[in-house]
């Protein structure tokens, strides 16, 4: 290795030699300090961690917008989202803003920053940007909140950790989408690329944009955020990663949305014909490349273990905000104080949850009721039923664990999510995977709590 880098240096047939500083252990790139560590999980695995230290750029970019407004003090925050309902917020909105010179100064450094070890930047720094041309005096107040967080947060320090062999890692992707939040009423796109394994959880990539037309509905965003997570992210990810493992990497996509997930399984829907030439997304092709890359799948999740989410809307609960943060290796507790909250949270997403309608159709399923629940459901489990009627006239059956409905479909920890009849002779026309949510997987499970 010694005598490859002193070729390097001097130079090789003809060519200019490279002048470059001895090998060392992965340090600072692109401005960020790698800081590597090792820690033990739960699970008594030991695993090697890494920390993405971009604290004194940060830091920077505080006082450098300081300098620029001639603000002295900034206030504590918990989120960066203002509460865009408030009428004083409303009435500001017209009025033209005082640091429309300096805003897209301040928020070009930021936005790197947000790129490179602060994805939690990302929804507000896009939001923002997309305002530079047409600068109020309530972008003036989203300014000011926003860099009032970054200075309350400035050592946070997002992280991942790697414990497995490179045989069993694989690539999940996250992608979700708003409707119709903004003012404009066009939606945003949110992606979150992560490596994971048994005891890995490593964040890669993640991207907020608004899109280009209207949504006319949700499964149309969540469509429209799909197509930018596979061909965007997935697809160059298989290039990179078949490159760096030197085999067939999986990949597998997380989605919220069931309706969404039934229209690109079966490849139709008749709804949304225009959106081929409103939204320039092809179904039938996003169908095909679920069918034909084997190593490319889908999986159900939770809309509450969406890591995307951060990326598409206003979290003005800091509780919410906290928990959003957590889901791409952000963790907010030390600095907000939040570290019971924290907990709390860990322990509610690892419990099943039980609510008055789940107890009332399982009482109604024990006297007999219309809709008994399917033999794959073990007696006892907490169900939640919601009768439609069908084209038959029948009463159309939809249950499932942990409080979370499908459209009608058969969802629960005890197998697939299928199609079946009114009878549940499940007569299968699509396979979908559900994500447990008892999150066996990491990050929850596997990651240690705060201390």
């Amino acid at each position: 290795m010694k005598i490859a880098w002193a070729d390097m240096r001097k130079g090789m047939g003809g060519h200019i030699g490279i002048d470059m500083d001895d090998p060392a252990p992965v340090s600072k790139c692109l401005g960020v300090n790698h800081t590597i560590g090792e820690k033990t999980l739960p699970n008594g695995v030991k695993v090697k961690t890494m920390e993405y230290d971009h604290v004194d750029f940060m830091k920077l970019c505080v006082k450098n917008y300081k300098e620029m407004t001639k603000v002295d003090k900034l206030k504590k925050v918990s989120t960066p989202f203002m509460d865009d309902s408030l009428k004083s917020f409303i009435d500001n909105d017209t009025k033209p803003g005082i640091l429309s010179k300096v805003a897209c100064s301040v928020l070009m450094q930021v936005l790197y920053g947000a790129r490179t070890a602060r994805f939690d930047l990302l929804k507000v720094v896009q939001g923002l940007a997309a305002k530079v041309s047409k600068w109020t005096l309530a972008c003036d107040h989203e300014l000011f909140q926003l860099m009032s967080y970054i200075d309350t947060t400035t050592d946070v320090k997002m992280s991942g950790y790697i414990g497995d062999r490179p045989k069993d890692l694989k690539i999940r992707i996250y992608a979700d989408a708003d409707f119709a939040s903004d003012a404009d009423a066009k939606s945003v796109s949110g992606v979150f690329e992560v490596l994971v394994g048994p005891n890995t959880w490593f964040p890669l990539h993640a991207r907020s944009s608004k899109q280009g037309s209207v949504a006319h509905c949700t499964p149309e965003a969540e469509i429209v955020a799909i197509d930018t997570a596979i061909q965007k992210t997935g697809i160059p990810a298989m290039d990179l990663w078949e490159t760096i493992l030197q085999r067939t990497v999986e990949i597998e996509y997380m989605e919220d949305n069931a309706a969404c997930a039934l229209i690109i399984t079966t490849g139709k829907n008749p709804s949304l014909r225009h959106v081929l030439r409103t939204q320039k997304v092809d179904i039938k092709w996003l169908h095909e490349v679920f069918e034909k890359q084997k190593n490319l799948t889908m999986t159900l999740t939770p809309t509450k273990e969406q890591s995307a989410d951060i990326f598409t809307k206003r979290f003005k609960s800091p509780r919410e905000w906290l928990w959003a943060c957590y889901n791409i290796g952000i963790d907010l507790s030390e600095c907000l104080g939040s570290q019971v909250m924290l907990k709390s949270l860990i322990a509610d997403s690892l419990l099943p949850k039980v609510t008055k309608s789940m107890k009332k159709a399982a009482a109604e399923a024990a006297a007999g009721g219309a809709c008994a629940p399917p033999p794959s459901v073990p007696c006892g489990a907490p169900l939640r039923t919601k009768r439609r009627k069908g084209k038959s006239g029948h009463c159309m059956f939809c249950c499932t664990h942990n409080n979370e409905y499908y459209g009608n479909m058969e969802v629960g920890r005890y197998g697939a999510v299928t199609y079946g009849d009114i009878n549940h002779n499940n007569n299968i026309s699509s396979t979908i995977p559900l994500a447990s949510s008892s999150r066996i997987d990491p990050p929850i499970l596997a990651r240690s709590y705060p201390q």
